[in-house]
């Protein structure tokens, strides 16, 4: 019987040849892999399911040893990792080709895994990926982002960060709120959740005629820091004092200061 072939340049592989190098490439891969075969009961109904293949990378993973896998199916697996509710999904995989993407914690390696299960035959096909590094990160990042809001709320100043919003001519139309603290909002009435995501135009729209826009709009194109006081009639009936600095191409950082009164404007 006359063998189907793989072939590269120079080479040409059997149809054993070829199995044998993606089982080869299978067991080296940084990703745990495993095929699961579907258990029925007499009326055809997925009751479980068994291992028919993994490789070593998963019980890396998983701690899930060869032998352990090899004896439990993979609802008694599942039990083990505490993550029972998923056998359902599993069926649900086989049967109506949905797919699982999901992120978890796995006890027993301490690892953060990325569990993907699609149909494979009229089975599954799992492959796990270690994202353990990934996650640290974004926690890191997340635990920097909070103690840096901390910071920001102790402020005795208001503060807050615009970002530019390009005109059709490339020409900046106006600038988005994309962060403020605490002071900030008690200065202006003005919460968090109202004003993130909208414009400096659209609550101080005068100040595109008194210059203090324009002002602004100079420190992203100049990077040369801005100091002025000026009185907002708009909402708030109050003199601020406002110091305006370059962030990035695209933000200023601005602080503000309530002042009491008519400030010397000679100040």
């Amino acid at each position: 019987m006359k063998q189907s072939a793989l072939s590269f340049p120079g080479n040409t592989l059997t149809e054993t040849a070829t199995v044998n190098m993606l089982a080869s490439i299978v067991e080296l891969s940084p990703a745990g892999v495993a095929v699961y075969t579907p258990v029925k009961d007499e009326e055809g109904n997925i009751v479980d399911f068994s291992c028919s293949y993994h490789n070593e990378r998963l019980n890396e993973l998983s701690g899930i040893s060869r032998t352990q896998r090899a004896e439990l199916s993979l609802k008694q697996m599942l039990f083990i990792l505490h993550i029972s509710f998923l056998f359902d999904q599993y069926v649900q995989v086989a049967q109506e080709g949905s797919v699982i993407n999901r992120e978890q914690f796995n006890t027993p390696t301490s690892k953060w895994l990325q569990v993907s299960v699609t149909r494979f035959m009229d089975g599954c096909l799992l492959m796990v990926t270690d994202i353990t590094d990934l996650k640290l990160t974004q926690q890191n990042l997340k635990h920097h982002a909070e103690f840096n809001k901390r910071i920001l709320d102790a402020s005795f100043d208001g503060i807050y960060t615009l970002e530019a919003v390009p005109g059709p001519d490339e020409k900046i139309r106006d600038l988005r709120y994309v962060q403020c603290n605490r002071r900030f909002e008690e200065i202006t009435g003005l919460s968090h959740q109202r004003i993130i995501g909208r414009t400096f135009l659209e609550y101080f729209p005068n100040t595109a005629a008194n210059g203090i826009f324009d002002k602004l709009c100079n420190v992203l194109a100049t990077g040369k820091p801005l100091r002025e006081k000026n009185y907002y009639s708009e909402h708030l009936s109050k003199w601020f004092e406002f110091k305006a600095v370059k962030l990035s191409d695209i933000q200023i950082v601005v602080t503000v200061v309530e002042l009491e009164g008519m400030p010397d404007m000679a100040g």
